[in-house]
């Protein structure tokens, strides 16, 4: 199980740093089309750079008239090829929309196209764009509009794939409770004097533990399983709604990588990173931190031990996400922020004893298994 975590977490880790979302573009190529003809209407009508290149390829001892347009004509054509392929190509919109980079008018998209472009857009990327352009007609396409539609949206997402997931959180409340008897027979099975019948009594106990508190061990699986398409579209949908990705916050590009604004010293991007950070580490610690500060004296050094042994899967998928955070743009930053904080409050809700007992309860086996003493 626990090498099946650490290929899940590696997989989701390579798709991060790879760039990889596993989603297309949701621009037509009549979309695409636009986009180009608008730059390159843009910087042919640029008569006042023509006239500093014009004054460059004198400069560079260029004299012919037909000798000094090429100059011009190529050198416009490499800056409408520069900002064609940096062109963020933003465009799904459920109406028709400029594009403030560009001028151009995005055509406006549906569940329908959604679909035509994979099942992952139709299923989760329009409907969180859908949320996204919503909520931001909502509150206003001001930078703060924008910002409260993040807000929103993640929270919806998060309390959804709470609902998706919550008997697996009921299971790990339940793991969580018999880590101490887990813990301390895997010490056991690792004396090497042990003979094998006494290996077999022992892994039969194992299974007994959670047969008898109705433990599913593979149930820890699913929300990091449904966390990365989840993941993939918030991406998807927040690198190519519009609405977000040509707005602006305090100074803070919602549509740029976190770490260009930082090395430009954006101060807007440098305190989003630091939240972030701040609040992912939190997060992810956490969990550890209450089980370890509620576990009773006896069980405590085995709490101890088992945290140890998730610590590392822990902390690369955080420093994958620091990394991502830093390198995706600031609007995907935000709904990061944001989860990290639904993240806390639900960890304290789930970790208080009262609620962590009752979790417990829910769904236990009516027939008890036979104990193995």
């Amino acid at each position: 199980m626990k090498k099946l975590k650490l290929i899940v977490i590696l997989f989701f880790s390579i798709l991060i740093i790879s760039g990889c979302s596993c989603t297309s573009s949701m621009c037509s190529q009549e979309d695409l089309d636009a986009i180009k003809s608008g730059i390159e209407t843009k910087w042919n009508s640029d008569e006042e750079y023509k006239v500093k290149l014009r004054e460059q390829a004198i400069a560079e001892n260029i004299t012919d008239e037909a000798a000094i347009n090429e100059y011009i004509n190529q050198n416009i054509e490499k800056q409408i090829e520069a900002e064609y392929n940096s062109h963020p190509k933003a465009c799904l919109t459920t109406e028709e929309m400029e594009d403030p980079i560009s001028g151009a008018t995005i055509s406006k998209k549906n569940w329908g196209s959604a679909f035509k472009e994979g099942l992952l857009e139709g299923l989760i990327v329009f409907p969180i764009s859908w949320l996204l352009i919503t909520f931001t007609n909502l509150f206003g396409s001001t930078g703060l509009g924008k910002v409260l539609a993040i807000v929103i949206t993640t929270i919806i997402i998060r309390t959804v794939m709470l609902l998706l997931t919550f008997k697996s959180q009921i299971q790990n409340q339940k793991l969580q409770s018999i880590q101490g008897e887990i813990a301390e027979i895997s010490n056991k099975l690792k004396d090497p004097n042990l003979s094998q019948a006494e290996k077999n009594r022992l892994s039969m106990k194992v299974m007994d533990i959670y047969q008898k508190n109705g433990i599913n061990p593979f149930s820890s699986l699913i929300p990091t399983l449904v966390s990365i398409p989840v993941f993939l579209s918030v991406w998807s949908a927040i690198s190519q709604t519009l609405v977000i990705r040509t707005g602006t916050f305090l100074g803070l590009n919602l549509g740029e990588a976190v770490s260009s604004q930082v090395f430009n010293l954006n101060i807007a991007a440098i305190i989003l990173f630091v939240i972030m950070t701040a609040g992912q580490v939190l997060s992810m610690k956490l969990p550890n931190i209450i089980r370890k500060r509620q576990a009773n004296y006896k069980n405590k050094d085995q709490i101890n031990k088992a945290n140890k042994e998730m610590s590392m899967m822990t902390n690369i998928m955080l420093i994958m996400i620091i990394i991502s955070g830093f390198l995706l743009p600031s609007a995907l930053a935000i709904y990061w922020t944001i989860g990290a904080l639904f993240s806390i409050i639900q960890t304290f809700i789930f970790q208080n004893p009262k609620v962590k007992e009752k979790l417990s309860n829910i769904g236990n086996r009516k027939k008890k298994a036979k104990v193995i003493q």
